[in-house]
């Protein structure tokens, strides 16, 4: 296990790993403004710079760039910290940005409608090295939290606090609408046949096209993130419960493991490409790099 702090006062909010799988890049709240902050492996610093000011929508990760969105508009920065381009989505309520998703080759930017407390607009642009192409929208009932592309990139997953929907990229066109309250936050399975989903004290693993449930897992923490995250191979779901780690099997849902870094309440998650370790970031700033085995 290695360990180490970041900066005194910053609040991590997203880690992920390089796709070399040798380096961290971290988004965390520094005052009233976001900072991206680079590691290596064994827990050396690297850089970080300036992203902007904290609207309170983060920042992602696209792989190859760093997305973030300032009021109605969304800016894309090179992992040195150059300015790429900006985007745009359509904006006929005059609303802000309140999440950002993408996979590198997609830009998902979710509006809410400011008339209608429990709608959103899901605005879908494809990226290229000039610029972005609006590709689709969206309309989604319930607030929307986070959409994320799954590996084929050919589906789209949103959820809210109505539930979760599947959209087809490339048909442009509703896949699946299945109402479960209370969801937090959804990831898919690497194949794509599975979506997880994250309630405030439970997780919820569900076939993709059909939403049969395959198994679910209490969870004991209240108030706690509900961060996770999904090996490479698809074999182990990671989630956070409080100031526990705990991990599952995707077969069947039994846990594997729980960890306790020692760190307080755990915001971040993510394995390594290889799938061999995996990184959790706290609260208060501080990393952990774990053997999974």
């Amino acid at each position: 296990m290695i360990k180490f702090p970041t900066k005194p006062g910053v609040i991590l909010r997203r880690l992920n790993w390089l796709p070399d799988g040798r380096s961290l890049v971290a988004i965390a709240v520094n005052g009233h403004s976001y900072e991206a902050m680079f590691w290596n492996e064994e827990g050396d610093p690297i850089k970080s710079f300036y992203l902007g000011r904290d609207r309170g929508n983060v920042p992602v990760f696209g792989g190859t760039f760093l997305a973030i969105a300032d009021n109605d508009r969304v800016y894309l920065k090179t992992l040195a910290g150059d300015d790429l381009y900006e985007v745009r989505p359509d904006n006929l309520h005059n609303a802000n940005i309140v999440a950002l998703g993408t996979d590198g080759t997609w830009l998902i930017s979710i509006l809410p409608w400011p008339d209608y407390e429990f709608q959103s607009t899901i605005q879908v642009h494809e990226l290229h090295v000039l610029g972005a192409v609006p590709h689709c929208a969206f309309f989604a009932s319930g607030r929307v939290h986070d959409a994320v592309v799954d590996s084929s990139r050919k589906f789209l997953l949103a959820t809210s606090d109505t539930g979760f929907t599947i959209w087809d990229l490339k048909k442009k066109e509703s896949v699946l609408a299945a109402p479960i309250l209370g969801v937090r936050n959804g990831i898919w399975s690497p194949d794509a046949f599975r979506v997880y989903l994250r309630k405030a004290q439970q997780i919820e693993c569900r076939t993709s096209f059909r939403n049969d449930l395959i198994w679910s897992q209490p969870l004991g923490a209240v108030n706690s993130a509900t961060i996770q995250a999904v090996s490479p191979d698809g074999n182990i779901i990671a989630t956070t419960d409080g100031e526990l780690v705990r991990l599952f099997s995707s077969i069947d849902g039994h846990q594997i493991a729980a960890y306790d870094w020692q760190l307080g309440q755990i915001f971040a998650l993510a394995f390594a490409p290889d799938g061999l370790t995996i990184a959790g970031g706290s609260r208060d700033g501080h990393i952990v790099i774990w053997d999974v085995e």
